[in-house]
């Protein structure tokens, strides 16, 4: 009769330690779903740059001479990277106009 007394306490830490696992699952779950997310997020991010990084050397190979170091040089030292990225991008674009106007 006195084996229920210690039964009691023992199946009540047996529980609170399944309870604890079952929330550990579910929270395993859910951020391996947002770690897919992010992954996935990241591959499409990645094949973006690819496609960018493979049509700016397309241009650099078919107009070697408009990428000369005067022309891209010409960014002043104390620009921000934004500023750089925003001038590089001009200097693609007048390129590739030049290139289409020659098609």
């Amino acid at each position: 009769m006195y084996w229920i007394w210690v039964l009691i306490p023992l199946f009540a830490i047996f529980t609170k330690f399944v309870l604890d696992f079952q929330k550990n699952q579910m929270k395993l779950r859910e951020s391996n779903q947002d770690i897919g997310e992010q992954i996935e997020q990241l591959e499409q991010t990645v094949s973006g740059l690819i496609k960018r990084i493979e049509n700016l050397e397309t241009i650099a190979a078919a107009e070697p001479d408009d990428f000369t170091e005067t022309k891209i040089n010409t960014i002043p030292d104390d620009t921000l990277v934004q500023d750089e990225q925003q001038v590089n991008q001009e200097i693609v674009k007048k390129i590739a106009q030049k290139r289409r106007a020659k098609l």
